[in-house]
């Protein structure tokens, strides 16, 4: 009954999102999906110092008009802009026809760009809010990995801390793993070859849910470990943790902002810049035409925006973290190996126990 439930569903949401058919091209499917999707792993970015500089440089305004042409989100938009130009210019070949139907009148578009406004922001903020969840999300995972990896050196064992660290490195990779897959890539499989056991890997790529596995495993050996209760119980909230981040980001992969909201708010978009070209013809005749591009880039860019951070899984710089992570876990391990090597090391005692030990300086 759920499975026929949830087969019922679905076929609503597509018989609702595909009412009217309209097939693209072979041409310009091959152009949406080579400018927006083919590009979307490399939305996300990474700023230092040299480029929060030119960030904030009064040029910006130069360099983003004349990067326009190159713009993802203007050249992903320039069939329906193309089709507003149409409009205009169809507006002012039959501006006669425009008049007797009394179609030039601007007040419409006046009444509604209030409306038009308030859903364009409260479009931008949820995705926007979405984004932030999700590199807050993975801002942990990389933060709680890097604080388990120097509780792991609480564990006397040798055999279990090997272990621990080895999971902990584990748990971010077949995180990035399934995050990437989701996405419609195919993360290379040697990371985990390199940093796990033949056994330990071969037990992993056998579960369906392998973030899940590696937690169940650092679990058992923490019980296994025998620390101490406080650094037991952060260790559980570490853990804790990981399940939150990784149950957080596929909810924002599973669940987009509700459908009728972003239906509703492209119709009337596309409604509204479609026949504001009208009075546009009417009023200023052929300037009417790069006019109603401009006006279209503008609000069908704004929503283009927030469609793209609606799902911002595959925007999130995920090997960053596990390259950090890594280097976080062999920075510790130099680290506490020469910790070792020092504490090991004993000063020979003094010849003459009548010799002062005051430091002069």
């Amino acid at each position: 009954r759920i499975h026929s439930h949830a087969k019922r569903r679905e076929s609503l949401r597509r018989d609702n999102d595909d009412g009217i058919k309209l097939p693209l091209p072979a041409s310009l499917a091959r152009w949406e999906n080579d400018v927006k999707e083919g590009s979307r792993p490399f939305l996300y970015t990474q700023y230092g110092e040299e480029d929060w500089k030119r960030h904030r440089s009064i040029s910006r305004y130069w360099r983003h008009l004349g990067s326009m042409p190159s713009s993802r989100v203007v050249r992903a938009l320039l069939a329906p802009c193309a089709f507003n130009m149409g409009m205009a210019a169809l507006g002012c070949a039959s501006k006669e026809y425009v008049d007797q139907l009394d179609l030039s009148s601007p007040l419409p578009f006046e009444l509604t760009a209030a409306a038009l406004g308030l859903l364009l922001v409260f479009r931008t903020n949820s995705s926007y809010s979405r984004w932030v969840r999700a590199q807050d999300s993975i801002a942990m995972v990389g933060a709680r990995s890097r604080e388990l990896v120097y509780l792991s050196y609480n564990i006397q064992d040798d055999h279990l801390r090997s272990q621990m660290v080895r999971y902990i490195v584990a748990h971010a990779l077949v995180l990035k793993t399934a995050l990437l897959r989701k996405s419609g890539l195919s993360p290379p499989e040697a990371e985990l070859e390199d940093r796990m056991r033949a056994d330990e890997l071969e037990l992993l790529r056998a579960q369906q849910n392998q973030p899940s596995h590696t937690l169940q495993v650092m679990t058992a050996l923490l019980w296994q470990a025998g620390l101490t209760p406080a650094v037991h119980g952060r260790f559980l909230e570490c853990l804790g943790s990981f399940a939150s981040s990784a149950q957080a980001l596929d909810l924002l992969y599973k669940a987009p902002i509700p459908l009728s909201y972003t239906r509703h708010t492209s119709r009337f978009l596309m409604l509204w810049t479609t026949f504001v070209a009208l009075p546009l013809a009417h009023q200023m005749e052929l300037m009417a035409i790069p006019a109603i591009f401009f006006i279209s880039i503008v609000l069908l860019g704004v929503e283009e925006i927030g469609v793209q951070l609606e799902e911002p899984v595959s925007l999130l710089d995920l090997e960053g973290m596990v390259e950090d992570i890594v280097g976080d876990v062999d920075e510790a391990s130099a680290a506490r190996q020469a910790i070792q090597t020092v504490a090991a090391f004993k000063a020979p005692a003094p010849v003459d126990s009548n010799v002062s030990t005051t430091s002069y300086i």
